[in-house]
């Protein structure tokens, strides 16, 4: 399930997609005007954003923290899959699976990516 704030459309001028892909959605969540494709991750705590090793993703991979009780969403940045795909290896939490692993306090902001999405 992608979790986007509910300003998410607004600040895009997308609609946002709530539909359900138990077999996920292939790493991309929305494609932008320019071809530019984004990847949105989530977690309730969020200090790292995690790229799988040797899969394909999107250019770009937005990190969101998610208080699901409270029901809210908060982006905590973003970067470009380039970039990502240099960042050191290693696994989060009791899940053995591979990630490039970039804290969350080095993502770019947010203001950024939404230049990006509007071009």
């Amino acid at each position: 399930m992608c979790i986007f704030p509910s300003n998410t459309s607004q600040m895009t001028n997308w609609a946002v997609d709530m539909t359900l892909r138990p077999g996920g959605d292939g790493g991309v969540d929305f494609t932008c005007r320019n071809g530019t494709t984004i990847d949105l991750k989530s977690a309730r705590s969020a200090v790292w954003l995690p790229r799988e090793v040797d899969k394909d993703f999107a250019s770009i991979l937005v990190m969101a923290e998610v208080r699901l009780v409270k029901r809210t969403c908060q982006f905590k940045g973003w970067e470009y899959d380039e970039e990502m795909v240099k960042q050191r290896i290693g696994t989060l939490g009791k899940y053995t699976i591979r990630n490039h692993l970039m804290r969350v306090e080095k993502l770019r902001p947010m203001r950024d990516l939404v230049d990006i999405i509007n071009e």
